[in-house]
């Protein structure tokens, strides 16, 4: 049975860390490049973001014995093949093609 403590948990946290992320605003690449705060504060909300949606899929995984992935894509592949996400839904934005959720983690 999925933890639903566990779950609001994590999508909490995803959502503590986009929000944080969104307030920084569009930042150019010449900013990044001079301004190192910025650049690790980025580097790091993203990290996050990864980190906490990889823990919220292996939850689900794991919960429902959907078997054992093998990478981090492969935990994405499992959930979509279960259809616990889309990744049309995921890639609504047209400049993604079909594959953009497995191929973060090529």
């Amino acid at each position: 049975m999925v933890h639903q403590t566990k779950v609001n948990f994590l999508i909490k946290q995803i959502g503590k860390y986009l929000k944080e992320l969104q307030s920084l605003g569009k930042i150019d690449l010449d900013v990044l490049d001079k301004n190192k705060e910025k650049r690790y504060t980025l580097a790091f909300l993203i990290q996050q973001i990864v980190n906490e949606c990889i823990s919220l899929g292996n939850h689900i995984i794991s919960e429902f014995d959907l078997g054992t992935p093998e990478t981090y894509k492969n935990i994405f592949e499992i959930l979509e093949k279960k259809g616990f996400i889309s990744n049309e839904r995921i890639c609504r934005n047209k400049k993604y093609n079909r594959t953009c959720l497995p191929s973060i983690f090529k």
